[in-house]
């Protein structure tokens, strides 16, 4: 087997080779906003990041002028901010899927309780039957849940990626090349 067999094989199973990259020097270029989270910590951190190295990472928390020195063992999750937006579309979908749902629900009851008077239901009128309230409550909610789920999706929110924290201990398998062809490589770091 050769080298090009290797990465070929690598490549389809999508086993990224073991490298070194990432290892000393910042996740994210100073000033991006950042949230972390620590064990010890019940509220996410929410800072700009001033500088970081192999050991610490320093950011300014929101409203202080005061830098927070973390070490990176401590650390648990990091998330990058990418910026704000809204979500118009999955309010929209959201809404009416449970405004809908809600809707039939509601339609059905109501159309299970106009029976028939003379069998001791009650008599509802326009001598409807009980599917014309479900499909009636659930245009109805549907209507109604789009419409909220629009507005509150116009609502900008801060959205944020995790990404992956930097000198953590990580376990990665991939394809070096030997005298004969081709071997694993198994690769842990601290």
């Amino acid at each position: 087997m050769t080298i090009v067999h290797a990465v070929l094989i690598a490549a389809a199973l999508r086993i990224a080779p073991a490298s070194a990259e990432g290892e000393a020097g910042g996740f994210a270029p100073e000033g991006t906003r950042v949230r972390l989270m620590r064990r010890v910590d019940i509220d996410p951190i929410i800072g700009t990041v001033v500088g970081s190295d192999e050991r610490y990472l320093r950011i300014r928390r929101e409203g202080e002028s005061d830098v927070l020195r973390l070490e990176w063992k401590t650390v648990d999750e990091i998330a990058v901010s990418r910026g704000r937006s809204t979500n118009r579309r999955r309010g929209a979908t959201a809404g009416a899927i449970v405004l809908g749902t809600l809707g039939t629900l509601v339609g059905t009851g109501i159309g299970l309780m106009c029976g028939d008077p003379d069998n001791g239901g009650v008599h509802c009128g326009y001598g409807r039957v009980g599917i014309e309230y479900a499909v009636g409550g659930l245009l109805g909610g549907w209507a109604v849940g789009h419409g909220i789920g629009t507005l509150l999706g116009s609502i900008p929110s801060e959205q944020w990626e995790s990404v992956e924290r930097p000198h953590s201990p990580r376990l990665s398998l991939g394809v070096a090349p030997t005298r004969d062809g081709a071997g694993a490589a198994l690769t842990l770091r601290f």
